[in-house]
């Protein structure tokens, strides 16, 4: 069955021509097409296969790999390719089919070493940059475990790993203490709600305000948290606790705001607070559900409660 690709989740194909017999051209677009068995026909698995086999097209065709190309193909080109693929895994796979791929494209592009280090840069850039806007830890850290075992090796990867390895998707948040605007010690689960919005900001800091405002002018927002189905926790983790103070009627006053008063969040790296701010979605129990996402994703669950 042959598809075209019309979006995520409505084709999901993106990849497949064979390996070409003769010389390619001395530019060459990167395949767009992908023939996926008939026998995949759950969207999970057809999501699955796409993510899994969306490279080999491109690593089995030939063309020249330059300053330019890869492969024949431009390389913003190819960077375009890998972001439309880092979007289909964070949208349309489950986390382990996801982290799958990523493992499995390491291996099949480790003797290709002008296209490893082009992807290592952009698995760094798309995954783990904390400004990018698909930034994923989870999946970032099958690339690096992979790295890590590999000549490309770098000397930070082990300690990434660790990091990475913190407050995985599925796994319990670790909890922590801290000091609420009525000087009352508090824990993170000691708080009581369906879903727990984990919002680590600064006073003053303008991408935090905008968060702030986004959820508060969320019409149902305030009468989700009033009914236990929804809490905001917001932990101001550095040490200028008198300017967080002065600039603490920001907050609205249905979240529960604080601050870490022994500076173990940082200190101890009880959580891979690489940017501020930085938001986490916790269920019931305090499983992690959302693990440093853009705004958006919270944005759209709160709305959706």
């Amino acid at each position: 069955m042959r598809i075209k690709f019309l979006g995520l989740l409505a084709g999901l194909c993106l990849v497949a021509c064979g390996p070409r017999k003769t010389a390619a051209p001395a530019e060459v677009a990167f395949p767009s097409r992908l023939d996926i068995p008939s026998v995949y026909s759950d969207p999970a698995e057809r999501a699955a296969f796409v993510a899994r086999h969306y490279w080999d097209a491109f690593l089995t065709q030939e063309g020249a790999c330059d300053t330019a190309r890869l492969h024949g193909v431009r390389r913003d080109e190819v960077e375009h390719a890998f972001g439309t693929w880092v979007t289909l895994l964070e949208q349309a796979c489950i986390l382990d089919d996801a982290s799958d791929a990523v493992a499995k494209l390491f291996e099949k592009v480790q003797a290709d070493t002008a296209v490893l280090r082009a992807l290592d840069g952009w698995a760094d850039k798309y995954f783990y940059d904390p400004n990018s806007p698909v930034r994923n830890e989870d999946l970032y850290l099958p690339w690096v475990r992979a790295r890590a075992a590999s000549p490309l090796r770098q000397a930070a990867d082990d300690y990434t790993l660790r990091m990475c390895s913190l407050n995985r998707i599925g796994t319990p948040a670790a909890d922590f203490s801290f000091t609420d605007l009525k000087g009352r010690i508090r824990t993170l689960y000691g708080i009581k709600a369906d879903f727990t919005v984990l919002f680590f900001s600064n006073p003053g800091c303008p991408a935090c305000h905008e968060i702030v405002e986004s959820i508060r002018a969320l019409p149902n927002v305030e009468e989700a948290i009033g009914q236990g189905r929804l809490a905001v926790v917001n932990v101001y983790i550095d040490q200028d606790v008198a300017r967080w103070l002065e600039l603490s009627g920001e907050y609205p006053r249905s979240w529960v705001c604080g601050y870490d008063h022994h500076y173990l969040i940082r200190s101890d790296v009880l959580y891979n607070v690489r940017a501020i701010p930085s938001l986490y979605l916790l269920d019931a129990d305090k499983n992690v559900l959302l693990k440093d996402t853009p705004q958006e994703n919270i944005i759209g669950f709160i709305r959706g409660l």
